[in-house]
């Protein structure tokens, strides 16, 4: 009877607002559904797991701690609130998915999350991070800084809808054959900033594909891509100060 109730206790289920969060000793967390009061994923529940879509609801906060690792599955992470995820240069956030999955899965910042603000160094924001096969749709002004991306999967690494995102200090790299047609960044609507970041294309990626107008490239560094900057015909882009290798 004892044994039992020690195995029991080893699986703790926490139901809060929706959100399923399941703890199990040595083994990480699963977690899924809505998060609608603040959160916080540290260290202690690491890894992560998305046994269901999250999405972080308006008016609450999800913080993610240095060292944490996320692994999203095949789920998505959806911010309609604020994402506070700040790594270190030496402590760094991991986000990934199993080993022998073939294709990204999303983290995705709607409309309604909320943008950061370098004035009151607050809103959304992903810093020190990696990110393994998992990519960015950004459809507002958030803030991308000192992260690595890696995939072989041909697809945008960082997709912008809307807003004025910050991509900054970044390294993409791509280890697949996408023939040109695989983007480090894709801008369909808005105006990012993007500034100080390394493209690595393995001889496969276009670096920036513009589809839109009124925003500025400027000191990044593009290597043995397919093409550093691609920009639609009657696409107005401000470029500058930006290198191309190989």
């Amino acid at each position: 009877m004892m044994k039992r109730l020690a195995c029991i206790f080893l699986i703790i289920a926490i139901f809060v607002s929706g959100l399923a969060f399941s703890k199990v000793n040595g083994q990480g967390t699963t977690v899924g559904g809505n998060i609608t009061s603040n959160t916080e994923w540290t260290v202690n529940d690491s890894p992560v797991i998305l046994n269901a879509s999250v999405t972080v609801l308006a008016n609450t906060t999800l913080t993610i701690d240095p060292g944490v690792t996320v692994n999203l599955g095949n789920r998505f992470l959806t911010v309609s609130g604020t994402l506070v995820a700040m790594g270190t240069s030496d402590n760094m956030i991991t986000f990934t998915v199993p080993d022998n999955q073939s294709f990204n899965v999303q983290i995705y910042f709607s409309s309604t999350s909320v943008g950061w603000s370098d004035a009151t160094n607050s809103g959304s924001i992903i810093q020190y991070a990696t990110f393994n096969k998992v990519v960015l749709q950004l459809t507002s002004s958030v803030k991308i800084d000192n992260c690595q991306f890696s995939s072989s999967s041909a697809q945008p690494f960082i997709g912008v809808s809307s807003g004025s995102p910050i991509l900054s200090n970044n390294k993409i790299i791509f280890t697949g054959v996408g023939a040109g047609n695989t983007y480090g960044v894709s801008v369909n609507y808005g105006t990012p900033v993007i500034t100080n970041n390394e493209f690595d294309g393995g001889g496969q990626l276009t670096g920036i594909n513009a589809q839109a107008s009124g925003f500025t490239i400027s000191n990044n560094v593009f290597s043995n891509c397919w093409l550093g900057i691609k920009a639609e015909t009657a696409v107005t882009v401000a470029i500058q100060g930006n290198s191309f290798l190989g």
